[in-house]
């Protein structure tokens, strides 16, 4: 067999060559065009989609990560579902643990992806009927790519803090995503949840005994804001067991920031019927506290006053008074 005759299929020639196997007689092998019906990047296949009468029509979409690609198929009215492999937990986890350098110079969709994968193993993510991972994926994309990376590290650490996910569903609180939600404020309330900080200990000074003078006014009953009011019931409602961690978990998030913009009607009134179902004292007025927001008034919480739930002066300042009013008599 010469040189020239020496080909990509130079393997099968040593054998169907006459001079190496006698009379055989040689066979030319043809080549069949592999098909890919899936293009990553359709834009360098134009000629191709040309000539097999092909159109973009639209693009597959992951359920989990929200990250989509596109499809060289016919023209078909329906939408296209696909596993991602980021959708998957020990795949996300492997991006979550790149270095920063390298999360940077990842896009915002392939992050937004895997901060959503992570919440979707951790049963973190509140779904309605309408929930549609890609609407979410682009809510978080909207974020600067460092808070992204911010965000995606402090949710690696909550999500990792269990080796039964099921707890962190039980004990945290979920997310709703909507054009309004703040995630980085909600990724800073699980970390506070999961990662609490140790009170510091404090040297309590010696009493000293001091007469009270009759110029210092007793102050009045104190003002209490229904922001106030559902933080201190619900606490006192966990600490009792009459409530959940995931519920006390929501109400304090929701008393944070703007946070309470997020809650829908829906949302709303399965806090009442939970509350109201406990059969307490205590859960019933913050029934009423949360039956009492009314999001159309525009209303900020701070303003408003709880006076009859107000606490009452301090026992130093009772005694005080009683002081006066013996000298007095007196």
């Amino acid at each position: 067999m010469k040189i020239s005759d020496t080909s990509s299929n130079y393997g099968n020639n040593l054998f169907l060559d006459p001079e190496a196997e006698g009379n055989i007689t040689s066979v030319e092998i043809g080549k069949e065009e592999i098909r890919i019906p899936i293009s990553i990047s359709p834009e360098k296949n134009e000629k191709r989609i040309r000539q097999e009468g092909k159109i973009l029509v639209s693009s597959a979409i992951c359920p989990i990560t929200g990250i989509s690609i596109s499809l060289l198929v016919p023209n078909l009215p329906i939408s296209f579902d696909y596993e991602n492999p980021i959708g998957r937990y020990r795949n996300a986890i492997k991006i979550s643990q790149l270095s920063r350098w390298e999360q940077m110079n990842l896009s915002d969709e392939i992050l937004a992806g895997t901060i959503l994968s992570l919440l979707e193993a951790a049963g973190l993510i509140e779904k309605t009927f309408s929930y549609r991972a890609w609407e979410s994926n682009r809510i978080l994309s909207s974020l600067t790519k460092g808070k992204l990376v911010e965000c995606l590290y402090s949710v690696k650490k909550v999500v990792e803090s269990k080796a039964d996910k099921s707890v962190l569903a039980e004990r945290l609180p979920h997310i709703t995503f909507c054009k309004n939600t703040d995630f980085p404020a909600y990724v800073q309330t699980i970390m506070d949840i999961t990662f609490p900080k140790p009170k510091a200990e404090s040297v309590q000074p010696e009493a000293k005994v001091s007469v009270p003078t009759q110029t210092k006014k007793v102050s009045a009953r104190l003002k209490v804001t229904i922001v106030t009011a559902i933080r201190k019931m619900t606490k006192q409602l966990q600490a009792d067991g009459i409530i959940s961690n995931k519920a006390a978990g929501i109400f304090l998030w929701l008393m944070t920031d703007e946070n309470i913009q997020t809650m829908t009607a829906e949302q709303k009134a399965k806090y009442i019927l939970y509350l109201t179902e406990k059969n307490n004292e205590t859960a019933n007025k913050l029934a009423v506290l949360f039956s009492g927001i009314d999001k159309g008034k525009e209303v900020n919480l701070e303003d408003e006053v709880i006076p009859e739930d107000a606490p009452k002066i301090s026992f130093l300042e009772q005694l005080a008074q009683r002081k006066a009013k013996g000298k007095q008599n007196g």
